[in-house]
């Protein structure tokens, strides 16, 4: 998995699939391999790898999200939420197949699914990483049925879950879209002064941002 770590992923699917060719029932290189196909936006191949997986039934609920992940990078929001569910039948107390989930009930527009279940990922995951994320995408949900107030008090808690911007880890970093969406939820509120200060403050950390010139404009 060297490859992967320097998200090489292009070298790392050559020797995975050498793993593979040498033993076509290594269901374990097949389900890296899934994972680096669908980190290059190879969303079918992904697919396919992940599937043969589950019907060696040799999937977890890792299998089972990250195939829901490439359904939904696909607009295949049915088959994703399927798999999304499998996931959180298997393993109930992981958050992130609950985000995912939301995240593809509110592609459809079911806004009241979708807040439950990044309500749900809250009260299992509250903090950090999780959280953050599910406050944020709640908080979308929420602006999408004019509950402004709901949407900016979810953003906020969003934001205060930023963790110190001296952290190096990308996966761990500071996030503009938080400060962005509250405010638009301010801007749609009417509430223009607060709207124009996180505008202001998003574009601290991302100063290309068109849309955001174009908000604040």
């Amino acid at each position: 998995m060297y490859y992967v770590e320097l998200e090489d992923y292009e070298k790392a699917i050559h020797d995975l699939s050498k793993a593979i060719e040498i033993n076509p029932n290594d269901t374990e290189s097949l389900s890296d391999r899934g994972f680096c196909y669908f980190m290059s936006d190879l969303y079918d191949e992904a697919i396919r790898d992940y599937t043969k997986v589950i019907d060696a039934e040799a999937g977890d609920e890792y299998d089972f999200s990250l195939r829901g992940d490439a359904y939904r990078s696909k607009g295949d929001y049915a088959e994703a939420i399927q798999n999304f569910t499998k996931a959180i039948e298997i393993a109930p107390l992981w958050a992130d197949p609950y985000i995912d989930r939301g995240r593809a009930y509110g592609d459809q527009g079911q806004f009241e699914k979708a807040i439950a279940d990044f309500t749900k990922a809250i009260e299992i995951d509250p903090e950090a990483f999780v959280g953050r994320e599910a406050y944020n995408y709640r908080g979308l949900a929420y602006k999408q049925k004019g509950q402004f107030e709901n949407a900016i008090l979810d953003f906020t808690e969003a934001i205060r879950l930023q963790p110190d911007p001296q952290n190096i880890d990308p996966i761990y970093m500071q996030h503009v879209d938080p400060f962005y969406n509250l405010g638009i939820a301010y801007l749609d509120g009417g509430q223009y002064g607060e709207a124009i200060s996180d505008f202001n403050r998003a574009l601290e950390m991302e100063p290309t941002w068109a849309a955001v010139h174009e908000k604040r404009g």
